[in-house]
């Protein structure tokens, strides 16, 4: 009932038979040898993080520009990346945090393969 309730106190395998303690920590064992520490799991992590780097550099600086604009002009660069956006785009005038949500949630609506090569575009490598 605690459990429920959202009052259960401590970690839940805890509460679990020593049996089940002892596979589901053999589990977190070998989850963290061959899992967390593989190095291709550090590769795709890195590879993943500049991706989106690359992705939020471009994109975030093109929101925060259209919700500072008080003259319905944006930069060159800013309307090649609102252009990216299509329909999901901000419009001129609305706040910073507007915008920055709208950007985000495009962002966030990418498939990891579309994310991927826009990235690779975005870094100037052939398509």
């Amino acid at each position: 009932q605690a459990l429920l309730r959202g009052e259960l106190e401590g970690d839940l395998i805890a509460y679990a038979d020593p049996t089940a303690q002892h596979i589901i920590g053999d589990a977190k064992q070998m989850a963290r040898q061959r899992i967390f520490s593989s190095p291709q799991r550090h590769r795709s992590e890195l590879g993943a993080s500049a991706m989106l780097e690359k992705i939020l550099d471009g994109f975030v600086p093109a929101a925060l520009e259209v919700g500072a604009c008080k003259n319905d002009k944006v930069s060159f660069k800013a309307q090649k990346y609102l252009a990216l956006m299509g329909t999901h785009q901000p419009e001129i005038g609305v706040s910073p945090y507007i915008a920055l949500c709208q950007t985000m949630d495009f962002i966030a609506g990418m498939t990891d393969k579309y994310a991927v090569t826009l990235a690779g575009q975005l870094n100037g490598e052939l398509w």
